[in-house]
């Protein structure tokens, strides 16, 4: 008796992580609905969402670039007037995504298959479609570089009001990720890709050894740099907590 409560009991443990494993880890992507896709790319182990000021994201040197009275301007085209007594403190959405991970590579591939209706297209143009998004998926860069993504409104207003100023080499020499025990990776380059800015930091350092390994609690990403005493310097950053990213064993990212 004592062995088939056991039994039971194993059972019932196996199906109730089963129904608490996310579908990230369980459901095939080609599956996935809009709002799953946007589940991972706004708000998971993987993404982060939230309304940050153009302070928060780009330290002092790096707006002195602008003519923010211009961008006042091009600004009140796109968002209500009453928002804009200051462009420069105004909240706007920004989402960073650890790209390098594969499910994320996955949502934004099922997330466009929605956008152009995938399963109403033609032969070819599916087969059009399935040879892109398989390249984006393998992602080459992938395997040397942890590769994170910035998506914010007012840095995409940035580029479209001032092109001249822009660029997206302005965020390089303040790009780092940080693992908990205090090392730092800086950003080896910087990409434009329609309106996300994509950071590439190298995986494996000096030592040959990976910044971020299943060990660890948490890694954060900061576009204001490294200071005295391993305290980052004022604005936002975004910690990741690596046992959520994690799964036999390997940290998806």
């Amino acid at each position: 008796m004592n062995h088939r409560r056991v039994l039971l009991s194993a059972v019932c443990l196996w199906l109730a992580l089963a129904a608490a494993a996310e579908f990230w880890w369980t459901k095939p992507s080609e599956q996935w609905s809009r709002k799953e896709a946007q589940k991972v790319l706004f708000d998971s182990p993987w993404a982060q969402s939230g309304a940050y000021t153009l302070e928060e994201l780009m330290p002092p040197e790096v707006l002195a670039r602008f003519d923010f009275k211009k961008m006042k301007e091009a600004a009140k085209l796109r968002v209500q007037r009453e928002q804009l007594a200051n462009v420069i403190g105004v909240a706007n959405t920004t989402a960073v995504r650890l790209r390098s991970a594969l499910p994320v590579r996955q949502a934004y591939v099922s997330n466009r298959r929605h956008d152009v209706k995938y399963d109403r297209m033609a032969g070819a143009d599916k087969a059009e479609f399935d040879a892109a998004a398989k390249e984006f998926i393998e992602c080459a860069a992938c395997a040397e570089y942890y590769v994170v993504t910035l998506d914010s409104k007012f840095v995409g207003l940035l580029r479209e009001a001032q092109p001249d100023a822009y660029s997206p080499e302005m965020f390089k020499p303040r790009a780092f990720l940080a693992n908990d025990k205090g090392e730092w990776r800086p950003c080896e380059r910087v990409e434009q890709e329609n309106q996300e800015v994509v950071f590439f930091f190298r995986r494996a350092g000096d030592n040959g050894e990976r910044l971020i390994n299943p060990g660890d609690k948490s890694f954060i990403l900061t576009l204001h740099g490294e200071v005295t005493g391993g305290k980052l310097s004022p604005g936002a950053y975004w910690e990741f907590k690596v046992s959520k990213l994690t799964r036999g064993g390997r940290v998806e990212f």
